[in-house]
């Protein structure tokens, strides 16, 4: 692992939360998973060349994450030791019940929590305007939620990315999606199917 962790040139942004309901049957979490997590998270189980890959994957959200809630030196400590932590506990990372990202950031969520209750602290206000309200607990999930919603949506083919934008985000009705982006209204249910089914996987493994 590298021994420092540079600040990512940039923040993912705020997302939505994703819309609630029941996976579609017959389709599991894992199978859900793009073929490059896939390939990150099987190099990860087994064994130490694994783990430069899941830093290069997941490095910068697990750091964007911590600096949202932590100050800048604390911030850069709370990355190493998530990794740390889950290269030690790699053998409970099941990637039929979640996403390796969605388990990271519930890593570094215990991380952060342990740090501002040790210290009595509140998250750092970083952009004050979009801050969740709450109990500190209740921040730091709400940014945990948000940031892997948009970590989520980022990693979806574009096609995909606008289906589910406009149809949960924007309210749109599927025929609406389809005719805003010229296709087939199968075509626009299987996208939308399949972009939801990825977005539920990434958050599962955040309550694994």
């Amino acid at each position: 692992m590298a021994a420092t962790l540079t600040t990512p040139p940039h923040a993912p942004r705020y997302g939505p939360a994703v819309p609630a309901g029941p996976e579609r049957q017959g389709v599991s979490r894992r199978d859900a998973a793009p073929d490059d997590e896939r390939s990150v998270e099987a190099a990860f189980l087994a064994g130490p060349d694994g783990l430069r890959n899941v830093w290069s994957a997941y490095g910068d959200l697990v750091h964007t994450f911590c600096s949202r809630t932590l100050d800048r030196d604390r911030a850069l400590d709370a990355t190493q030791e998530v990794f740390i932590t889950a290269w030690r506990r790699r053998s409970t990372f099941d990637p039929e019940r979640g996403s390796l990202a969605g388990w990271l950031i519930g890593i570094a969520r215990h991380k952060v929590l342990g740090t501002l209750r040790t210290e009595g602290r509140a998250p750092v206000p970083v952009e004050s305007a979009s801050m969740p309200q709450g109990s500190v607990d209740d921040v730091v999930d709400r940014i945990a939620d948000r940031m892997l919603v948009a970590h989520a949506l980022d990693a979806l083919p574009e096609r995909t990315r606008r289906a589910v934008t406009l149809a949960f985000y924007e309210g749109r009705t599927h025929q609406e999606v389809s005719e805003v982006l010229g296709l087939p209204l199968g075509t626009v249910k299987s996208d939308i199917r399949r972009g939801i089914t990825r977005l539920r996987r990434t958050l599962a493994g955040l309550d694994d």
